[in-house]
């Protein structure tokens, strides 16, 4: 006869009459089973080495990901001060360009100004030389004056019984001499006047000339600075290209590593529900232990319908659930029975 479960558990210490076959069928589930937990606590073995390399793997990504994430934050905040910079670049190189602008406006107005007084002085030394003939005709017509009053004078002395015509020659002589000495002088204070006059454009000339100077050196000075600007201006678009050219590819490597993140994640899920249907596949499969009077529950089974325990629950073979075959015997699971209302669970 078979193993009847029920009256073992109801009398453990009793005695039973059971044919050897079903001893040997019994020895051979026990060996199945046991070959099936060893290959399950194997495989169990290796699904929890892979989810612990999976897991290693995992924090070393997510430190990976959180060194790129400040590296990321760092480069913002360079590219933020060097965009701050380049604005405060910007500002000074417009103020630069407006004082060119402006010293180049002023430039413009003193070579004007210059032209001007360049024009004044033409004229003065046109008018200089007019003076210079009038002066040196002159002094011709003095001479000539003089000499006509020496030869006038001879022939007063000579003949000085002469009749009053001579006196009145020598008086119109002396006039003509007087109007002539008057006229030198006049031309000579006039010429001295234009002097003085074409000395004070010279000299507002040179001091033209020399503001003119300065003028071109700071607008060269300008020119020098705004090249070093530039040049700062070029090296800061440089910098700016280079650290949009690293966030760049620090975008692309975040993107990877979290897209690798999320596969190692579905990975580990994946081994997780693995790991979950093979315990509950053990739970399954676990056979009760075989203690002193035979095999004994580990835990005490209660009837969820009306609450009996024990004795009042007895253990058989759920036909409708075959979990293997040994040669071309079924192996079925169990399910619990209440003696008292008789459901099943």
């Amino acid at each position: 006869m078979s193993i009847d479960w029920a009256k073992a558990e109801e009398k453990p210490d009793s005695k039973q009459k059971i044919e050897g076959r079903f001893l040997l069928d019994l020895r051979s589930k026990v060996n199945d089973l046991e070959k099936q937990l060893t290959e399950t606590k194997k495989n169990l073995t290796e699904t929890q080495e892979k989810l612990s390399a999976t897991t290693e793997e995992l924090n070393s990504t997510k430190a990976n990901l959180e060194s790129s994430s400040t590296e990321l934050t760092q480069a913002k905040s360079e590219l933020n001060s060097l965009q701050s910079d380049l604005e405060t670049t910007k500002g000074q190189i417009q103020e630069k360009e407006a004082k060119v602008a402006d010293l180049t406006s002023q430039l413009d107005t003193l070579e004007t100004a210059k032209e001007d007084l360049s024009s004044q002085v033409d004229s003065l030394n046109a008018e200089k030389t007019d003076l210079s003939n009038q002066l040196d005709e002159a002094t011709k017509n003095l001479e000539q004056a003089n000499s006509e009053l020496e030869s006038t004078k001879n022939e007063l002395t000579s003949i000085k019984d002469s009749s009053g015509d001579l006196d009145s020659q020598v008086q119109n002589l002396n006039s003509k001499v007087s109007n002539l000495e008057a006229e030198l002088s006049e031309a000579k204070s006039s010429i001295a006047a234009k002097d003085q006059t074409l000395q004070s454009k010279e000299e507002e000339i040179n001091s033209l000339r020399a503001e003119i100077e300065n003028v071109k050196q700071e607008a060269s000075l300008s020119d020098e600075e705004k090249a070093n600007y530039e040049s700062k201006l070029a090296d800061l678009n440089q910098q700016i290209e280079d650290l949009n050219n690293a966030l760049s590819e620090k975008d692309a490597k975040i993107e990877e590593l979290e897209a690798d993140v999320q596969e190692k994640q579905a990975i580990l899920d994946n081994k997780l529900a693995e790991v979950e249907e093979i315990e509950a596949e053990l739970d399954d499969l676990k056979p009760p232990e075989i203690g002193a009077g035979g095999f004994e529950s580990e835990e005490r089974v209660t009837c969820p319908m009306c609450g009996a325990v024990g004795h009042d629950i007895k253990v058989v073979e759920d036909k409708s659930k075959v979990l293997s075959y040994v040669g071309h015997i079924p192996m079925y699971a169990k399910k619990h029975v209440c003696k008292k209302c008789g459901y099943e669970f």
